[in-house]
This record gives C-alpha cells, structure tokens and sequence, in this order.
C-alpha cells in the first residue's frame, strides 16, 4: 500500500525528469527507494530508468498529434540548398511541426523515393501525408499543413520541432 501511495505521490514528478537517469531499488528491510543518484554499492535489484520528455520538452497539443499521426511529414533537404530550404526551415520552426528529416545527397532511400515521387531529384520537398510538394512556396505548404491538421502556429514560443521518429511514407 506505501508503494503505491508512493507511485501515485511520484509519478507527476517522473514526468517532469527530461532525459535524466533514475534508480530504483529496495533496500534491506525491504523498502523501494527512487533516486537521481546511485544507489550506495551494497545495494542488489537496482533498476535504471530514463524519462524521456517532461519539462525539457513541451507537450504537443492534441491538435499536433492527431495530425502528426493522421499525416506525417517529411521534409527533404541537402545542406547545400541554400535560401529556399532556410525559408522552408522557418516555416516548419515557426509552426513547431514535428517532421522525419531526410537528405537525398547522403541517404539513397531519400534520393530514389524523391526520384520516383517527381523524376528528378529537387529540394526542398514537403510530404505531408499522401501529398507531395516539390520546392518552397510558403502559401502551398501552409495550405497543405493546414489541411492535414496542423496547428498554424506553435504552441511553444521559439521551440524547435522535434524530429518524427518514424514517418512511414509512401512515394
């Protein structure tokens, strides 16, 4: 009943813990302890725990994660494209949309589906979804942002997007 007291107790501050390593163990008279540090040496059972998120990284708005897994994006860009991917960059930072980075310079998967996708490889490109934008124009990119749900802006004044972890797409 202590544990779980504890975990209810715990739990709201585990989320708050970005990135950082946690230890969990139980000590001789069988009490389970909960750390940022590590356990002293004599100690058996210990378990590491990373959280992930909490207050390093703001929550999406549930608008962004429907729309994030109703309609990935995927934004491919070379570092030599120079100022139209700098201008698709700001749009893509400014609305704080999530997005699956790719290079077709470095990344042969990148440079085929881009070659199918239009018969040549050109950037910047935008897929949201099932649909395919090829080279910047802000108003063509905000529509098809907006029309996959995305919110017009982000929710997180000069956040920087996180990277998709995974954007199944489709040429």
């Amino acid at each position: 009943m202590r544990l779980l007291l504890f975990l209810v107790a715990f739990l709201p501050f585990a989320a708050q813990a970005a990135n950082h390593q946690v230890y969990r163990w139980l000590d001789k008279q069988g009490v389970v302890h909960f750390s940022d540090q590590p356990p002293p040496a004599d100690v058996r059972n210990v378990q590491q725990v990373n959280y992930a998120g909490g207050a390093g990284t703001p929550a999406q708005s549930y608008a962004m994660r429907q729309a994030q897994s109703k309609n990935p994006v995927t934004y491919y860009s070379t570092a030599d494209c120079g100022f139209p991917c700098q201008l698709a960059q700001q749009l893509l930072t400014r609305r704080g949309i999530p997005y699956a980075a790719k290079d077709p310079s470095k990344e042969k998967a990148a440079y085929e589906a881009l070659n199918k996708m239009f018969g040549k490889v050109n950037v910047p490109v935008l897929v949201v979804g099932d649909r395919k934008l090829n080279g910047f124009q802000e108003q063509a990119w905000n529509d098809a942002l907006d029309q996959a749900g995305y919110p017009k802006e982000s929710s997180q004044s000069g956040a920087q997007p996180a990277a998709a972890k995974t954007a199944k797409q489709t040429p």
